[in-house]
């Protein structure tokens, strides 16, 4: 994971636990949106406007839309694109929603929807847990902001 090296389609991993992970990519996918107004606000600096100014609203109206479009007011920013590497909406609400299940036919893939009405898609259980790992990695990133700017404040 650490080196890029995707080779989940090779390496095989049993999904009968599923039931202690299946929740732990929609939390962090939660997680993470919830601390990217940290990059946006930094971002807007950037852009020469007023932390909570962004193009087209303020931070207040910013921290109530769509969690899923939270990342577009950054994702031109090379400096904080990465945060992006992983982030699908739809196997977070699969996640959320009790929509990931083993696979009828082979323990080493589940199946996920998003929402009630979408069909069922499949994936290995190894790209699943490659996944989770990515999206944690970003969220630590997105920490790690975090904890550079308390840092510097507490050093001032």
């Amino acid at each position: 994971m650490r080196r890029k090296i995707k080779n989940e389609e090779t390496v095989t991993a049993s999904s009968k636990n599923l039931r202690k992970v299946k929740m732990f990519y929609g939390n962090c996918f939660e997680e993470i949106t919830d601390s990217y107004f940290v990059p946006a606000c930094l971002n807007n600096i950037r852009n020469g406007r007023p932390y909570d100014e962004f193009n087209q609203m303020n931070l207040t109206k910013y921290l109530t839309i769509n969690k899923a479009s939270r990342g577009n007011s950054f994702k031109n920013n090379p400096a904080y694109n990465s945060l992006l590497d992983e982030f699908d909406s739809v196997i977070r609400n699969a996640s959320h929603h009790g929509a990931i299940k083993v696979a009828q036919h082979n323990v080493n893939y589940i199946e996920y929807r998003s929402g009630d009405a979408g069909g069922w898609k499949k994936m290995s259980y190894a790209t699943y847990l490659f996944k989770c790992n990515a999206i944690f990695i970003n969220f630590t990133k997105v920490i790690f902001i975090h904890i550079s700017i308390k840092l510097n404040n507490i050093n001032s």
